[in-house]
């Protein structure tokens, strides 16, 4: 038995962390509930709209931008977007005032280059809150160099300073060993985000979720074990958003899609019995195969029929 789990994007609703879809191929017989992720946008997943809200690329009473033909906005020449550029050693370096940002240059709901921004008089630094000016993806904010202002709020327009990735484009890496390099696509930004323990679920806001390798702090949802869900955000902390064949029938999800159900340890002395479906065969399943686990997280589990 196999848990596809709804997406496996970033924060749903008025969060913006990384925009791009991933859409991972499934494997014919995957090793592991983690191993098989992905989206969709036939009704049965999240689509680009869902997990990022309306985004225009503006504020009210905004002056900056200039509309595109879709509807977007796109920066003036003179605002910023001055030339190509990297965040990687051997790639082009922005002046000195500037730094690079990943920006949509031509207006839509998705980052597609890197280019050369101001960097704002006494700029936040990372973990400080922070604000985008005129949009989460024009390539203005008010973080320091090396860093960008990160799950923002696209009502308020505020978020938190998050370092870019150290390393090179093939081997990205973070210097501090609490975070990781959250990689969302082609011209996606390497941002270092704190990956956090989903047995734990210690995460002041939200819920402890996967993304790709890792789990980080997202907002979560209300649904309890057993109900339908959209995604993994829809559900309550220590639960994910799974393929309704996982949970035993008889549940308020019973003929939907998705299915909420529990985070579990297959390390722990409980077994199977933390599992609020063991007595109709649900187990507690690793959700990494052998030696894919991250350290720290070599016990995340999800429970689930066989």
């Amino acid at each position: 038995m196999v848990v596809i789990r709804t997406n496996d994007l970033v924060p749903t609703g008025l969060r913006v962390g990384l925009l791009a879809t991933m859409l991972v191929g499934c494997p014919a017989d995957p090793t592991s509930l983690g191993e098989l992720v992905g989206s969709s946008s036939d009704g049965e997943g999240s689509t680009d709209d869902e997990l990022t809200g309306t985004i225009s690329g503006t504020s009210a009473g905004s002056t900056a931008s200039e509309s595109t033909e879709d509807g977007g906005t796109a920066l003036p020449p003179d605002v910023g977007g001055d030339g190509s550029c990297g965040i990687f050693p051997g790639d082009p370096q922005c002046p000195p005032g500037e730094k690079c940002m990943p920006w949509s240059s031509n207006g839509d709901t998705n980052w597609d280059a890197w280019n050369c921004f101001p960097v704002v008089e006494e700029p936040d630094a990372v973990g400080e809150p922070c604000e985008v000016i005129d949009g989460p993806l024009v390539g203005l904010d008010s973080c320091e160099a090396g860093a960008m202002c990160w799950d923002v709020d696209l009502e308020t327009l505020v978020g938190t300073c998050q370092p870019f990735c150290e390393g090179s484009e093939l081997e990205p890496t973070c210097a501090d060993t609490a975070r990781f390099c959250a990689i969302g696509g082609d011209a996606s930004p390497y941002v270092c985000v704190e990956w956090c323990d989903p047995l734990a679920q210690e995460c002041a806001v939200g819920a402890c979720l996967p993304y790709y390798d890792w789990w980080y702090c997202q907002p979560s949802g209300d649904g309890a074990y057993g109900d339908p869900c959209l995604n993994d955000y829809s559900c309550l902390p220590g639960l994910l958003c799974t393929q309704s064949s996982a949970v035993p029938p008889g549940l308020p999800c019973e003929g939907m899609t998705s299915c909420c159900t529990e985070i579990c340890d297959p390390s722990d002395p409980l077994g199977d019995a933390q599992c609020t479906g063991a007595g109709e065969g649900q187990t507690c399943q690793p959700w990494y195969g052998p030696g894919e686990a991250p350290a720290g997280l070599e016990n995340v589990g999800v429970c689930a029929l066989p």
